[in-house]
């Protein structure tokens, strides 16, 4: 079922949305993320992998105040990446409307609660996980966030490349004892 669901999402998410997502992520200044529950994994995954290829990411997956907190600096520049898999989780609209105030464009990466949510985002990346019935894992939203990494790298100028030098030489001097 896992492999079928994995080739059920390549018609779902086109090339072109992908090359969108990416274009939009480097016109951010600041890469805000937000997740709940196990999809906090992916957003862990996309911070990390994005501060690696020098983009300023921040992981907002949080609620309540510290949620609040981590919005406030959200200015009209940055881009805001919204995970939602099976139903609206709290704070996810309420992420998205403050991101749609402020002017800063929205990502989407979800199954097929997309159409259900009352605040849309700019741009989504969707596909089934699989029905519902069944035991959904991450692995859908896993391929289309690794698709939207790779997309990234190869159209952002060399920037990731950059960044991924910058980190090995980082790496290398907090590493040794020079």
């Amino acid at each position: 079922k896992e492999v079928e669901s994995l080739l059920n999402a390549e018609p779902m998410v086109s090339q072109a949305s992908l090359d969108a997502a990416a274009q939009m992520l480097a016109g951010g200044a600041r890469i805000f993320i937000w997740a709940s529950g196990n999809a906090k994994v992916l957003a862990d995954l996309l911070d990390r992998r994005l501060r690696r290829a020098g983009f300023a990411a921040q992981n907002i997956a949080f609620e309540g105040r510290e949620l609040a907190e981590r919005l406030v600096p959200l200015q009209s520049g940055d881009v805001v990446v919204v995970f939602a898999f099976l139903r609206a989780q709290p704070g996810m609209e309420a992420v998205l409307r403050h991101a749609r105030s402020v002017g800063a464009p929205s990502l989407l990466i979800a199954d097929t609660v997309a159409p259900t949510l009352k605040t849309g985002a700019d741009l989504t990346l969707s596909a089934p996980r699989g029905q519902n019935d069944e035991f959904l894992t991450l692995t859908v939203p896993m391929l289309i966030t690794n698709a939207l990494l790779l997309t990234l790298a190869r159209t952002d100028k060399g920037r990731s490349i950059a960044g991924l030098h910058t980190l090995d030489r980082l790496y290398e001097a907090v590493s040794s004892n020079k």
